[in-house]
């Protein structure tokens, strides 16, 4: 190292993990309501974080090469995929998504008490 070098450097923003880690065991709790099953399989969980994001509009079009046939795929929860600030707005939309669309007949106190305490 001398006078004048110039040095390069990557610098990545800390994120939330246990937080990150807390949406996706949200994603497990809704599929266990969802199918009825205490152990849902790999696949459901899946299935519901997918239908949860799209159902929350964190979602894209992705159109066929006709031009006139789409499909709707969600977006990525990944940390280089999203800025901290927008997925704080994503963890509260997926959570309003999943009370109006799953749990929103439900009349379990437990299950009700458990949502009001997740995040």
């Amino acid at each position: 190292m001398g006078n004048g070098e110039v040095y390069s450097c990557d610098v990545k923003l800390n994120q939330n993990y246990k937080l990150h880690q807390k949406i996706y065991a949200f994603f497990k709790f809704v599929a266990q309501h969802y199918y009825g099953d205490l152990n849902p399989t790999k696949d459901q969980i899946n299935l519901t974080k997918k239908n949860l994001l799209i159902g929350a509009g964190y979602c894209k079009q992705i159109f066929h090469p006709n031009g006139q046939t789409f499909e709707i795929e969600p977006m990525s929860l990944k940390y280089e995929k999203m800025p901290p600030d927008e997925r704080s707005k994503c963890y509260k939309a997926v959570t309003d998504s999943a009370l109006m669309n799953v749990f929103s007949k439900s009349t379990d106190e437990n299950t009700i008490n458990q949502l009001m305490n997740w995040f």
